[in-house]
């Protein structure tokens, strides 16, 4: 009896065992097969960098795909390159008339456009009809005039020139020589999409994609591309960055900056847009891009933080392109802004990272301090200047911060003046770059504070005074005066227009910070959708897709007319040229003829 109860004991320990067993080997198996979101082929074109996401082995860098289309790029003339248009200020300086009201004439070419649209050849897309069909994004229940909102007035239809659809998201156009650009997200293929589409119908020229996956959160794209030259720019939601042929879509060189740096994205994706500049002093003036990377520190001193950015600029980092070098396998860290040339991926200089700030959706804006050309940026936890000639940091500041996310970018303004504001009840502060006053027989420069320690988890007054410039808060508002969470505000006429978080009103103010009149007595509310300023216009799209037109005088509040363009959600930047306003909604882009 014992010694069957053994045998029967020892039976089943001995299938436990075996179940145990083709457990562990079949959660083996699992591991090895399964691919987990951090470890899909992510990142083309570099050696592999694992410490940042725990993946074991090396990455299988998949083939960016190259798609042509039947589009061929306009002749209509002027350019939108990039966030906030040339000048960087939305607002377009063209001197072409632009409607008050949607009930104006329609320009004679407009007219014309409509003529042949009812006089086509059968099967031939013509100038508003819904787009074109395109591999991944599905055409959606739209009518001849490329939007489905539900209360299109005759008036705006005739002024529709075209629609296409478009992934969920909120990326805005950019505009260069007959093109329209905008990183766009397939959904069905799960791969970022930068599409070139012509500004006479939408119809796509080429599209350049790369797998990425992004889960829908507040839609998924985000940024605006850089054009200049012959090349586009492009950050997608999770940083892959690309360079491209603007004309061809050929790709020229692509950086994974999440794993080549070692960081995260911003909540909400990356809505950082590309900064592209041609510098005279620097890359010999060829275009360069300068972008903001936000990888964690690792306590250096001020002469590894600041002064020798200009020795490294002549490091072996210089010559080698994007993706090489002997240090590629492991994340680089302490980086806070990276110079790249466009032609080649090559780094040029980089600005360390000495209080361990990480990215944000704000973008990089250029501002001309003392004759030189700097770059003013909004980090997780201060803001700051770099030199443009070899990315040393002249000024720094902890008075500006934002603990959820911060969105709108630097406003620079006259008398080395910047504005920065914010949502989430951050309000909005002013600031004054000066020189700093230094004793006599020293300099102003960097180098010379070597002594100074920074630290990269706590702020010091010794650290901030270790660069030549200084910036002075000249005054702080609170959320109820202004702020913003999503748009940029504009400076015209000496004052700022903004749409007010707290309200959803517009407001101008001065440049010292007092309200010169608010829509806050009126009905009317405009949500977190874009502006921009045109023709002494202010184009105002909200929430709800009504697009406002009022003008853009400091002296009170002057509506002209609004109507319903689009359907919910249009938060893009929009871009106008020649009379032509570019705007989307979530799902949706048009192209609104406003030439009076």
């Amino acid at each position: 009896m014992t010694i069957r109860l053994i045998v029967r004991l020892s039976t089943v320990l001995i299938a436990l065992l075996l179940v145990f067993l083709g457990g562990v080997s079949a959660y083996g198996l699992y591991r090895l097969t399964m691919t987990p979101i951090n470890r899909l082929p992510t990142e083309l074109r570099l050696p592999s960098v694992q410490a940042v996401t725990g993946a074991t082995g090396p990455y299988v860098a998949p083939t960016t795909t190259l798609e042509k289309g039947e589009g061929t790029p306009s002749l209509i003339p002027g350019r939108w390159p990039c966030f906030r248009g040339e000048r960087f200020d939305a607002i377009n300086h063209e001197s072409i008339p632009l409607i008050r009201k949607f009930s104006d004439p329609v320009n004679p070419e407009t007219a014309l456009e409509t003529t042949r649209k009812t006089t086509r050849e059968p099967d031939v897309p013509a100038v508003g009809d819904p787009g074109i069909a395109v591999p991944g994004i599905a055409a959606s229940d739209t009518d001849a005039h490329g939007t489905d909102a539900p209360d299109i007035s005759p008036e705006v239809r005739r002024r529709i020139r075209w629609g296409v659809d478009m992934g969920e998201g909120f990326a805005g156009p950019a505009v260069y020589d007959g093109c329209v650009y905008v990183l766009d997200y397939d959904m069905e293929r799960r791969r970022d999409a930068l599409r070139c589409l012509s500004f006479d119908d939408g119809r796509e020229i080429w599209r350049y994609s790369y797998p990425v996956v992004v889960k829908k959160n507040h839609g998924m794209s985000r940024s605006i591309p850089a054009v200049s030259g012959r090349f586009c720019v492009s950050i997608g939601p999770m940083l892959h960055t690309a360079c491209v042929d603007r004309i061809t879509g050929e790709e020229i060189w692509f950086l994974d900056v999440k794993h080549r740096f070692g960081v995260t994205e911003p909540e909400w994706y990356s809505g950082q847009c590309p900064l592209v500049v041609r510098n005279p002093e620097l890359n010999n003036g060829r275009e360069t891009l300068i972008l903001a990377v936000g990888s964690p520190a690792t306590e250096p001193s001020v002469s590894d933080a600041v002064s020798d950015v200009a020795a490294d600029a002549a490091s072996d980092a210089v010559s080698d392109p994007v993706g090489e070098g002997d240090g590629a396998d492991v994340p680089e860290r302490n980086v806070l802004l990276l110079a790249l040339d466009c032609e080649t991926g090559r780094e040029l200089w980089r600005t360390p990272n000495p209080f361990g700030w990480t990215m944000t959706h704000a973008s990089i804006m250029p501002m001309t301090l003392d004759g030189r050309e700097t770059y003013v940026y909004c980090g997780k936890g201060g803001v700051l200047g770099v030199d443009g000639r070899d990315g040393r940091i002249l000024w720094s500041s902890p008075d500006w911060m934002i603990q959820i996310a911060t969105c709108p970018s630097p406003v620079v303004l006259p008398e080395n003046r910047v504005f920065f504001c914010g949502g989430y009840e951050s309000g909005s502060v002013m600031m004054r770059i000066d020189k700093r006053q230094t004793e006599p027989g020293k300099s102003a420069e960097p180098g010379n504070a070597a002594a100074t320690a920074y630290s990269a988890t706590a702020y010091s007054a010794t650290a901030y005074s270790a660069t030549p410039y200084a910036a002075t808060t000249l005054f702080r508002l609170k959320s109820p005066v202004f702020g913003s969470e999503q748009q940029t505000p504009i400076f015209h006429a000496g004052h700022l227009f903004g749409i007010r978080q707290r309200d959803k009103s517009l407001v101008c103010l001065t440049l010292d910070g007092k309200i010169t009149w608010d829509t806050s007595r009126g009905k009317r509310r405009f949500g977190l959708g874009p502006y921009l300023l045109a023709d002494g216009i202010l184009f105002i799209l909200d929430d709800e897709g009504v697009l406002t037109l009022c003008e853009a005088t400091p002296r009170e509040f002057r509506p002209l007319d609004e109507q319903t363009v689009l359907s919910h959600n249009g938060w893009a930047p929009m871009a106008l040229v020649h009379g032509f306003l570019l705007l989307r909604d979530e799902n949706r882009m048009i192209c609104l003829d406003v030439r009076k």
